[in-house]
């Protein structure tokens, strides 16, 4: 639960602190350029969602993408266990980062 706990404080980080999250962009893409650092925080906060339920979909994409056939043929949902997302949900752990 404390990894779940910090992945999603990182989420809320990079959702909730600007100069931060272009620090560390800047850090590990190893380029100062503003116009970049911008665009890509952007992208970024597009597609990172504030609570990260796991989704069948993601799963499926790389289950097709295996070259074993038992992977091919197999549940994505069976792979999932949102359960330790639904509970820092429910607890208000998420909703206090935004806070």
């Amino acid at each position: 639960m404390n990894v779940v706990r910090g992945y999603v404080a990182g989420i809320a980080a990079t959702h909730t602190n600007e100069k931060l999250a272009r620090d560390v962009l800047a850090k590990y893409s190893q380029t100062t350029d503003e116009d970049i650092l911008q665009g890509s925080l952007q992208a970024l906060l597009n597609v990172l969602p504030k609570t990260p339920t796991p989704k069948p979909a993601a799963i499926q994409t790389g289950l097709d993408q295996n070259k074993l056939p038992a992977a091919k043929g197999a549940n994505a949902a069976k792979f999932i266990d949102a359960s330790f997302v639904d509970e820092l949900q429910r607890d208000g752990f998420i909703d206090g980062l935004y806070k």
